[in-house]
């Protein structure tokens, strides 16, 4: 399927084994503050439980999208290749407006493991109150079960704004 859904099965085989390989910053890395994956996972599953939202959605994208690392190997906040603008796990990726008007600290999301979490948590918890309006509602629209996320994760993984519907 989508490379989406490649990131959800190895998000629940790295759950369920319990070590990273090749995901995890090392615990002797240069940044300070650098967590170990044991940790990012805790504060993942954490803001998912939070909000609603089952764990393994949450540490899929953050796994998909940067492999589970707030920074890279110089210490430096991990950046969206693309370079649209998308900073740290989460790669949440707002312009200058959206900072503003969710009165969101960039530094933060660079510096801040657990804050870019909860504003990734909180984005994806938004894109999925689109289901039904101008996201399709997958199946019954149970937020608990992983397959009715699609809409809501595909989105994520596009933009920060709802897509406008044609006609």
């Amino acid at each position: 399927m989508k490379k989406w859904m490649i990131g959800l099965v190895l998000a629940g085989s790295i759950t369920a084994a319990g070590t990273a390989g090749a995901a995890e910053e090392g615990e002797n890395s240069s940044n300070p503050t650098s967590l170990s994956y044991k940790e990012k996972k805790e504060l993942l599953t954490e803001a998912a439980l939070e909000h609603n939202i089952p764990p393994e959605i949450v540490k899929a994208i953050a796994y998909e999208e940067t492999g589970m690392r707030q920074f890279n190997e110089s210490g430096d906040s991990v950046m969206n290749q693309n370079e649209d603008g998308g900073v740290g796990i989460m790669q949440v990726t707002l312009d200058e407006n959206d900072l503003e008007n969710r009165n969101v600290d960039r530094q933060r999301l660079k510096n801040d493991t657990a804050y870019n979490i909860e504003i990734g948590v909180d984005l994806l918890n938004e894109k999925w109150s689109w289901s039904g309006s101008v996201l399709p509602t997958v199946n019954s629209g149970d937020k608990q079960v992983l397959e009715n996320w699609y809409f809501a994760c595909h989105s994520c993984l596009q933009r920060s704004r709802p897509p406008q519907r044609s006609g």
